[in-house]
């Protein structure tokens, strides 16, 4: 039964610039003593995901999202505000009341908005998120559901290099050597150019600004030479860093860029001013920000990616976005509009599609709670999204928080039109924690990039855990096609990073062409007095990761991949009704892969479809259908598919399109036996097998 959404309009009196409005739904009201997790903007271009223990202790900052559970965990209920490009919408906690804070971002006219409310008890609860997204969706007419939509390009579908940890490690800036000496020995699709290429001055301490659109006068060649020599190399797609504003502090008062587009003068709030809260004083030493005008912000923006086009750019990523907000004064909102939506459209004339932009830094109310994640009044399509704060940050808990930031985040983010991006991440050293993070990645659909630093031999045992040969002959990322989100049944525990030993994080991804899902576990304790994380995967951790419930006589298989070190390959089958489950130990710094797959009856036999067990989304390209007896498996990717038999028969029959016998490599696992088949093509020059049926 779908569930009910209550759905809230509320206005901007013509002439106001703020204005709050409490909620008026019966049973969201009365919650002060609820638990609360709120996607809450705790940093001025980043949402943290944080647990209070009741609504009373949510701070004075606003919020993209508040999820309530009940004292007696019998029901949850979520509030998300939807807002528009003339008004951005988010919620506001006083003294245990939630209320909706409009702000206005052009125009004097009367304005609405709505806020969202939807309850749910027992199964449903899992799909609340999802029930209050379409219901925004119902009210925003021009709205449209591109969630989980693959990219309209081919950009994203190979993994790639960034340019970041080579140039934060030495406090370098990008010069054609140090760029080509990034170059790995295995193939990439793409490479970024991070900050540093470009033409900027500095003309106040603090003050960096964008002089010109080519590089700076250091960078060793021009524009069209560096990509041409990537491109030269093997790179197919290369792609440059820039911020909202043209650099960190807008554009240089000296640079004819000035005039070309009448640049207006900003000054800038208090660094460290709560965003969406209350109105911003100026900064005390009268720090400025020089931006187009709102009219040629457009302009501004097709003439700078005309000109890296021309020079064999591919994508952007454009940073900084939610700092654009520090603007003060009147029309400052106006400027950011005209900014944004002038950004997206130069995307779209420039490059023909909207996964041409990373969109960094942007966990703002326009991205969050209007056109950018509900795609209306914008060009069309799903926006790759930075979901979380940097990979590889300087303090204790970089890691752990990082999964933490990701599997959390995307309770939202992964039913919004974007294609969650979960950072780069290093292969080498191994005090980066390569595997905890290249599983993340495995786990979900955005861009696979590494940046290992010079003089570090990337891991390619790693990843070619990563990537492998699809059937069209390119070698591409082997991932999930939508992200991975933290299990419904632990939104509210408040344990997972504490200190000593506890729960693991466990966050799940379905699979539904292959029946089945995948699970990620990490340990994510505390990085000084953190210890092993313990925990039990079941039928709640199988039914989240499914997204519904199981029904009568099916029968599904949790496989232990065994990431670990000295851990080993296990499996446990749960049914409706089940209280078996599998048990884990994860070292400090260490995560799990499980596979959770359906079971079919073949003959005597039961089989699971395990996939790629040498991949770390081993479900990804994995067809699988029941038809009579018999399991069809279909493969997009070169590779050995895996398949769980229990109770293994002599009359078991593998065979390819034409009845062909295949070859099955058989080991024991438990009372289990696994079965490896090869997929694609064979050195005996037989036909390609891209499909099995195993059948009795």
């Amino acid at each position: 039964m779908p569930l009910t959404a209550h759905v809230q309009e509320v206005t901007l009196p013509a002439g106001s610039t703020r204005h709050r409005t409490p909620l008026d739904v019966g049973w969201a009201t009365n919650v002060k003593s609820f638990k609360t997790l709120s996607l809450v903007r705790s940093e001025p271009t980043w949402v943290r995901p944080t647990i209070y223990q009741a609504l009373t202790d949510h701070p004075y900052l606003s919020s993209s999202l508040i999820l309530l559970k009940s004292p007696d965990w019998s029901n949850t209920i979520a509030i998300y505000p939807i807002g528009t490009l003339a008004a951005d919408h988010n919620l506001v906690v006083e003294d245990g009341t939630i209320m909706s804070s409009l702000i206005r971002a052009s125009g004097t006219a009367h304005e609405e908005a709505w806020v969202v409310c939807v309850k749910a008890d027992g199964a449903e609860q899992r799909d609340i998120v999802k029930a209050a997204i379409e219901a925004a969706r119902s009210v925003v007419p021009q709205a449209k559901d591109s969630s989980g939509e693959s990219p309209s390009s081919r950009l994203w579908e190979g993994i790639g290099v960034c340019s970041w940890e080579a140039l934060s490690c030495n406090d370098n800036r990008p010069t054609r050597d140090l760029l080509l000496s990034l170059l790995p020995s295995f193939p990439i699709n793409t490479f970024l150019i991070d900050d540093g290429w470009q033409d900027v001055r500095e003309p106040h301490e603090r003050q960096r600004v964008l002089h010109g659109f080519t590089p700076y006068s250091g960078f060793g060649a021009s524009m069209k030479q560096v990509v041409g020599e990537l491109k030269a190399r093997g790179v197919r797609h290369v792609g440059v860093w820039v911020t909202m504003q043209g650099y960190w502090n807008g554009i240089d008062p000296e640079s004819e860029l000035i005039q070309r587009y009448e640049c207006e003068r900003w000054p800038l709030a208090k660094r460290g001013h709560p965003r969406d809260v209350d109105e911003a004083e100026p900064e005390d030493y009268n720090l400025v920000c020089w931006l187009p005008r709102p009219r040629l912000a457009e302009a501004f923006w097709k003439d700078w990616f005309r000109y890296l086009k021309d020079e064999g750019v591919d994508f952007v990523k454009v940073d900084n976005q939610a700092s654009y907000e520090a603007l003060v004064g009147s029309g400052a909102n106006e400027s950011l509009k005209a900014m944004w939506s002038g950004m997206l459209r130069a995307v779209q004339s420039t490059w023909g599609s909207m996964d041409r932009v990373i969109m960094c830094m942007s966990h703002t109310p326009l991205m969050l709670n209007g056109p950018g994640g509900l795609d209306f009044d914008r060009p069309p399509g799903p926006l790759v999204y930075r979901n979380s704060d940097d990979f590889n940050l300087k303090y204790d808990e970089r890691h752990t928080d990082f999964i933490q930031w990701n599997t959390y985040t995307s309770i939202l983010t992964s039913h919004l039109a974007l294609i969650p991006d979960f950072d780069m991440f290093s292969t080498a050293p191994q005090g980066r924690l390569p595997l905890y993070h290249a599983l993340l990645r495995a786990l979900g659909p955005g861009p696979t990039l590494i940046s290992d630093s010079p003089g570090e031999a990337s891991d390619t045992s790693l990843i070619n855990r990563l990537t492998a040969v699809h059937r069209d002959g390119a070698r591409k990322a082997v991932k999930m096609d939508r992200a991975v989100v933290l299990s419904h049944n632990r939104w509210f525990w408040d344990n997972v990073q504490g200190e000593g030993g506890g729960p693991a994080l466990v966050a799940s991804v379905p699979a539904p062409r292959a029946h089945g899902a995948l699970i990620g576990a990490w340990n994510v304790r505390r990085a000084q007095k953190g210890a092993d994380a313990v925990d039990e995967i079941g039928l709640e951790e199988v039914q989240d990761a499914l997204g519904r419930q199981l029904v009568e006589e099916e029968r599904f298989v949790i496989y232990d991949v065994a990431l670990g070190e000295g851990s080993l390959e296990r499996y446990q089958t749960v049914t409706l009704g089940s209280r078996e489950s599998l048990s884990l130990r994860i070292p400090k710094a260490g995560a799990e892969l499980l596979i959770v797959a359906q079971s079919w009856q073949v003959g005597e036999s039961s089989i699971s479809v395990l996939g790629m067990l040498d991949k770390l989304a081993p479900l990804a390209g994995v067809d699988v259908y029941y038809k009579s007896g018999t399991v069809t498996i279909t493969g997009k990717f070169r590779s050995t598919v895996s398949i769980l038999v229990q109770n293994r028969t002599p009359g078991l029959k593998e065979t390819d399109k034409q009845g062909r016998r295949v070859e099955v490599g058989w080991r024991q696992v438990q009372e289990g036996w696994v079965g490896s088949i090869e997929f694609g093509p064979s050195d005996s020059g037989i036909e390609a097998v891209w499909t099995v049926d195993v059948s009795a």
